[in-house]
């Protein structure tokens, strides 16, 4: 979405830079609204898999078009399609992965350690964004464009796996249940047997003697 300006006008978009921005804009802001209101009707894990899948269906579309325009093919008649991608892509975006993740990483863990380990991941959260931005032109420059929209919807289909394999639902339910999910004990099994998992998964924090 950072480049969206810069993939316009690589697909032959007849928007300009600005257009392009507002545009997008706009279009984050509706899929933000649409997130608020069906975090809680469909459930933050469900939200991550459609965007996923969404995110991963306009990079190969992109990437498509793109390879086709790379290989002289007469495109212009579907310029529209890099826009609709693009477009489709801020709202599933906004939809999910956007805002998801951040109310996940808030409901699965022990409150003890709760402010500790989200700092943790939102800090290697931000490293990995800078990093895609940041290195961006140069995948660009070594895989082209196309490649780039292949690579990028390969990383959405691993993440809908990993989510749909090792994510609990967190809607509406308790943190030892969530716990008791991720760490295969059964509704039979001893009350106690979830209470150390918290931590064990990020390692002990030293306490202080105060």
């Amino acid at each position: 979405v950072t480049y969206a300006a810069k993939i316009f006008k690589m697909s032959g978009s007849s928007l300009d830079a600005n257009t392009a921005s507002i545009l997008i804009g706009l279009i984050q802001v509706f899929g933000s609204w649409l997130s608020t209101v069906m975090m809680e009707r469909a459930g933050r894990r469900s939200l991550i898999l459609i965007s996923c899948g969404g995110m991963a269906i306009c990079h190969s579309i992109l990437g498509t078009f793109l390879l086709i325009q790379s290989l002289g093919y007469e495109v212009k008649s579907f310029s529209w399609i890099p826009e609709v991608s693009v477009s489709l892509y801020a709202i599933t975006y906004c939809l999910g992965m956007g805002p998801a993740p951040f109310v996940v990483a808030s409901e699965v863990f022990a409150a003890d350690i709760a402010g500790f380990a989200n700092s943790i991941a939102m800090t290697f959260m931000w490293i990995i964004a800078f990093l895609s931005m940041k290195c961006f032109p140069g995948v660009i420059d070594a895989l082209g464009m196309d490649g780039s929209f292949y690579l990028l919807a390969t990383f959405c289909v691993c993440t809908f796996f990993f989510t749909y394999f090792f994510i609990p639902e967190t809607k509406g339910r308790s943190i030892e249940s969530i716990l008791d999910e991720l760490n295969g004990v059964t509704k039979g099994g001893r009350d106690g047997e979830y209470r150390r998992t918290s931590v064990e998964l990020i390692g002990e924090i030293p306490r202080s003697p105060v």
